[in-house]
């Protein structure tokens, strides 16, 4: 009966087999068609829970983005829930531009949400000890590291052919279509790929213990998705963090 109980999943696609944490996810049946293989199964290599939950977290993120990717190919609607999809046509180059921001600021806020799992007081105070900042794991480290040397040796081409699709999958929380028929889509990715640089610079700060508290929220930042969200309240739900990126 223990070994039973050990073995239940704490999530929708996490659970414990033998000790270690697997991600394991079933391909929706819209799109048995679109992929070799009917289910998602990674073993996560590791037997803590938290880390688990937070790279499920960010498996979670990529699985959603390219399940709605090929459902768009297909002309399927997304059934994940999303805001309406915003007409960008007329949008001007500030207008992606603060959308850029809002993206640097997401993961900012989802890093800083992780590390309140462990904030204590002295953080919060009027006088911040940044000595007392937590740290995230070992793993979280070396992967913010590795991700930091990639993107650093990368041109824009590049960064729009490997990061578009993480791009993506936060700017469907807006409703949010990013297509690379827009012409100012590789300027747009210049601008996440420097957000990315950024937010990275940013995690390194609070990992060294030397700053980086206080970012802005994604919601304070000012742009024309705001009205859509506005005009539709049922199903603009507030920022969703999460353990994904500083994480």
């Amino acid at each position: 009966m223990c070994n039973m109980a050990v073995e239940v999943a704490i999530s929708n696609h996490l659970t414990r087999r033998n000790g270690v944490w697997q991600y394991v996810r079933r391909v929706p049946e819209d799109l048995r068609d679109v992929f070799p293989f009917t289910r998602v199964q990674k073993s996560l290599r590791t037997e803590v829970e938290r880390r688990a939950r937070e790279v499920a977290l960010d498996l979670d993120r990529l699985w959603d983005g390219r399940f709605a990717e090929a459902r768009e190919r297909k002309g399927l609607v997304s059934n994940t829930g999303e805001l309406p999809s915003i007409r960008t046509e007329e949008w001007a180059w500030p207008d992606w531009e603060a959308l850029a921001g809002w993206f640097e600021a997401s993961l900012a806020e989802e890093g800083w949400q992780a590390r309140l799992l462990t904030m204590t007081g002295p953080v919060l105070s009027k006088d911040a000890d940044f000595s007392r900042i937590p740290w995230r794991d070992d793993v979280a480290a070396r992967e913010h590291i590795d991700r930091a040397k990639l993107l650093r040796s990368m041109s824009v081409s590049e960064y729009g052919e490997t990061r578009a699709s993480f791009v993506r999958s936060y700017l469907r929380r807006l409703g949010v279509a990013l297509t690379r028929s827009d012409p100012n889509f590789l300027r747009f990715m210049a601008a996440c790929h420097a957000a990315e640089l950024s937010y990275l610079d940013l995690f390194r700060l609070r990992e060294s213990r030397q700053g980086g508290i206080g970012n802005t929220h994604p919601d304070a930042i000012e742009g024309p998705w705001r009205q859509r969200r506005a005009s539709y309240p049922h199903e603009a739900a507030p920022f969703q963090g999460g353990a994904s990126t500083d994480a």
